[in-house]
Protein backbone atom coordinates (compact mmCIF):
# COMPACT_ATOMS: atom_id res chain seq x y z
CA UNK A 1 0.00 0.00 0.00
CA UNK A 2 0.99 3.73 -0.64
CA UNK A 3 1.86 5.75 2.54
CA UNK A 4 1.81 8.90 3.16
CA UNK A 5 5.46 10.61 2.96
CA UNK A 6 4.27 13.28 6.00
CA UNK A 7 2.34 11.21 8.34
CA UNK A 8 3.36 8.18 6.90
CA UNK A 9 -0.39 7.13 6.77
CA UNK A 10 -2.23 4.35 4.48
CA UNK A 11 -3.42 5.42 1.38
CA UNK A 12 -6.29 2.84 0.17
CA UNK A 13 -5.95 1.58 -3.65
CA UNK A 14 -9.13 3.21 -4.15
CA UNK A 15 -8.17 6.88 -3.67
CA UNK A 16 -4.73 6.14 -5.42
CA UNK A 17 -7.09 4.45 -8.55
CA UNK A 18 -9.49 7.55 -8.88
CA UNK A 19 -6.80 10.42 -8.54
CA UNK A 20 -6.34 12.92 -11.17
CA UNK A 21 -5.70 16.58 -11.78
CA UNK A 22 -9.33 17.90 -10.16
CA UNK A 23 -9.63 14.99 -8.08
CA UNK A 24 -6.19 15.03 -6.01
CA UNK A 25 -5.26 12.14 -3.50
CA UNK A 26 -5.74 13.40 0.27
CA UNK A 27 -4.40 12.42 3.79
CA UNK A 28 -7.12 11.36 6.18
CA UNK A 29 -4.92 12.17 8.72
CA UNK A 30 -2.53 15.29 7.80
CA UNK A 31 -4.73 16.56 4.93
CA UNK A 32 -1.40 17.09 2.81
CA UNK A 33 -2.64 17.06 -0.85
CA UNK A 34 -0.19 14.24 -2.65
CA UNK A 35 0.55 13.28 -6.30
CA UNK A 36 2.10 10.78 -8.13
CA UNK A 37 6.33 11.15 -9.30
CA UNK A 38 5.31 11.62 -12.94
CA UNK A 39 8.40 9.60 -14.17
CA UNK A 40 7.82 6.80 -12.12
CA UNK A 41 4.21 6.66 -13.60
CA UNK A 42 5.03 6.52 -16.60
CA UNK A 43 7.96 3.89 -16.63
CA UNK A 44 4.86 1.82 -14.69
CA UNK A 45 2.23 2.66 -17.67
CA UNK A 46 4.10 2.22 -20.26
CA UNK A 47 3.87 -1.41 -20.51
CA UNK A 48 0.40 -1.57 -20.14
CA UNK A 49 0.06 0.98 -22.53
CA UNK A 50 2.09 -1.19 -25.19
CA UNK A 51 0.49 -4.93 -24.77
CA UNK A 52 -2.77 -3.37 -25.02
CA UNK A 53 -1.99 -1.73 -28.65
CA UNK A 54 -0.50 -5.05 -29.54
CA UNK A 55 -3.41 -6.97 -28.39
CA UNK A 56 -5.48 -4.60 -30.04
CA UNK A 57 -3.52 -5.49 -33.42
CA UNK A 58 -3.06 -8.83 -33.33
CA UNK A 59 -7.00 -9.74 -32.69
CA UNK A 60 -8.03 -7.33 -35.23
CA UNK A 61 -5.75 -9.70 -37.97
CA UNK A 62 -8.05 -12.05 -39.60
CA UNK A 63 -4.66 -14.40 -40.68
CA UNK A 64 -2.68 -14.47 -36.99
CA UNK A 65 -1.92 -17.24 -35.55
CA UNK A 66 -4.13 -18.40 -32.51
CA UNK A 67 -1.19 -19.38 -31.00
CA UNK A 68 0.31 -15.19 -31.29
CA UNK A 69 -2.83 -13.94 -29.82
CA UNK A 70 -2.40 -16.28 -26.85
CA UNK A 71 1.17 -15.42 -26.28
CA UNK A 72 0.22 -11.55 -26.30
CA UNK A 73 -3.07 -12.24 -24.06
CA UNK A 74 -0.70 -13.70 -21.86
CA UNK A 75 2.02 -11.27 -21.47
CA UNK A 76 -0.73 -8.41 -21.03
CA UNK A 77 -2.08 -10.73 -17.95
CA UNK A 78 0.88 -10.77 -16.65
CA UNK A 79 2.31 -6.83 -16.98
CA UNK A 80 -1.60 -6.28 -15.69
CA UNK A 81 -0.56 -7.77 -12.51
CA UNK A 82 2.55 -6.05 -12.43
CA UNK A 83 0.33 -2.60 -13.16
CA UNK A 84 -1.61 -3.39 -9.77
CA UNK A 85 0.86 -4.72 -7.77
CA UNK A 86 2.65 -1.47 -8.57
CA UNK A 87 0.34 0.60 -8.15
CA UNK A 88 -0.43 -0.76 -4.23
CA UNK A 89 3.71 0.31 -3.74
CA UNK A 90 4.07 4.11 -5.81
CA UNK A 91 5.50 6.35 -4.20
CA UNK A 92 3.58 9.70 -3.51
CA UNK A 93 5.09 13.33 -3.21
CA UNK A 94 3.69 16.18 -1.40
CA UNK A 95 2.24 18.76 -3.85
CA UNK A 96 3.50 22.02 -3.83
CA UNK A 97 0.18 24.67 -3.96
Amino acid sequence: MANCPKCNATILITQIMIHSKWAPIVCKKCNSKLHFNKKAWRVMIFPSVVLMVLNLLVLNFQRSNFSMQIAILVLFFVFFVKFIMDLNSIKLEIKNN
